[in-house]
């Protein structure tokens, strides 16, 4: 489980708490390709053993790997999670322009600090103001031919669905 403080949970937290959840986020956050911690630890205990044993050599000096999902997802389905299980009579989805401008008022509403603790976003209101000035830039790929060629469960991961663990975490989060 992430900590409350990273800013998924947060998001999550706080929208909970506002009543409404941006349905889709600015590129490239809009892009859900988690890799479960259990099957990103096995594989990398395994390519670690293989770097470990090649040849000395410049080719051989830096090996860099993206253990990311290639079976990625939209943010949608996080935002829908959270609708099904908080409700959707308690949660609607938003444009994030919007959402953003609601934490803002909360941030500035806030007569002390106690609002963090339900609205645990507006600590990281900053950051949720450039996720939102930086959507039009270029989004980078991040490519995982080699981790896959490297590490044999990262092509076997599924995409993040409902059906995966999903429910389960945003249940935790949302209770």
């Amino acid at each position: 489980m992430w900590l409350l403080l990273d800013w998924i949970p947060s998001l999550i937290i706080t929208s909970k708490m506002m009543g409404i959840i941006p349905l889709a986020l600015p590129p490239p956050y809009d892009i859900v390709d988690w890799v479960p911690i259990n099957w990103a630890a096995a594989d990398i205990a395994k390519i670690s053993a293989q770097v470990v044993t090649r040849a000395p050599g410049p080719e051989n000096c830096l090996t860099v790997l993206h253990m990311v999902n290639s079976k990625s997802a939209p943010w949608s389905i996080i935002a829908k999670a959270v609708q099904e299980v908080v409700g959707y009579d308690k949660i609607r989805g938003v444009e994030y322009e919007h959402w953003l401008e609601q934490l803002q008022i909360q941030s500035h509403n806030a007569q002390d600090t106690s609002i963090m603790d339900t609205h645990p976003a507006v600590r990281l209101l900053e950051l949720f103001e450039e996720m939102g000035a930086r959507a039009e830039e270029p989004v980078l790929e991040f490519l995982n031919h080699n981790a896959k060629s490297m590490a044999p469960l990262l092509s076997r991961i599924p995409a993040v669905n409902q059906e995966s663990l999903l429910l389960m975490w945003v249940r935790e989060l949302t209770a």
